[in-house]
């Protein structure tokens, strides 16, 4: 159930401007741009391109994209202040489908972060979190060794996601979800060469549905690996 194409590779629509949103992502720093990995993407979530620094913060990117729960983020969303002198920039902010709302830093394995004054290594997860309270916000820490034990889903996610764009551009897309759907509500689990041959549509356009419908939280992909050739697929449980 291969992409064929770079994540980072496909632009989408104008971006849509979200004015109801708390924040707007800061600014990259020509320098910051200079020294660190940059990667781009078009996020059917937000309407807009996102741009994070750094690999490990394109993987906690992607896993916000396909969490159902999670209905926008903003990365870069703002400072905060951990010392005389020294603002630390949070990863993302996060809205919930719930309603609720948090903000989260993803700790590199080194515990050292870029500040105004240069590196320096980050206070215990516990002060940051204090340290955000006192500040009025709720912060969520991810672990880049716990981004790491994922880093199946992550593959999954950079997979589908060129997918679940061209899944937008097919004209009767939705109407070929809702079979899917309704074809699995009947079984345990269908492979992605059944649903190709129980509903007669070309293999593109079922992986593109499939994708979207795993996008949107519907379904899941049962112990599938990137870039194998088949997928089997079922009801989200849960």
């Amino acid at each position: 159930m291969t992409a064929g194409k770079s994540a980072t590779a496909k632009p989408m629509d104008e971006d849509r401007r979200e004015g109801h949103l708390p924040h707007s992502p800061l600014e990259l720093a020509r320098g910051k741009r200079d020294r660190r990995e940059i990667f781009v993407f078009q996020s059917p979530k937000n309407g807009r391109t996102v741009t994070v620094a750094d690999l490990v913060n394109f993987c906690q990117a992607l896993m916000l994209e396909f969490d159902p729960q999670v209905e926008m983020y903003v990365e870069r969303p703002r400072r905060i202040t951990v010392g005389e002198k020294r603002d630390l920039e949070l990863s993302f902010w996060v809205g919930r489908r719930d309603g609720t709302q948090h903000y989260q830093f993803v700790i590199p394995t080194k515990r050292v972060a870029s500040l105004s004054v240069g590196l320096v290594k980050l206070p215990a997860d516990d002060e940051l979190i204090h340290m955000a309270l006192n500040q009025g916000l709720v912060l969520r820490l991810v672990h880049e060794n716990s981004l790491a034990s994922r880093a199946s889903e992550v593959a999954v996610a950079y997979e589908l996601l060129p997918l679940v764009w061209a899944n937008a551009k097919i004209a009767g897309a939705r109407q070929l979800e809702v079979r899917i759907e309704d074809m699995l509500q009947n079984v345990e689990r269908l492979t992605m060469s059944a649903l190709q041959l129980q509903t007669g549509q070309a293999r593109f356009a079922v992986a593109c549905a499939v994708a979207s419908l795993v996008y949107t939280g519907r379904v899941q992909l049962v112990d599938y690996r990137p870039g194998d050739p088949d997928a089997l697929v079922e009801v989200r449980h849960g």
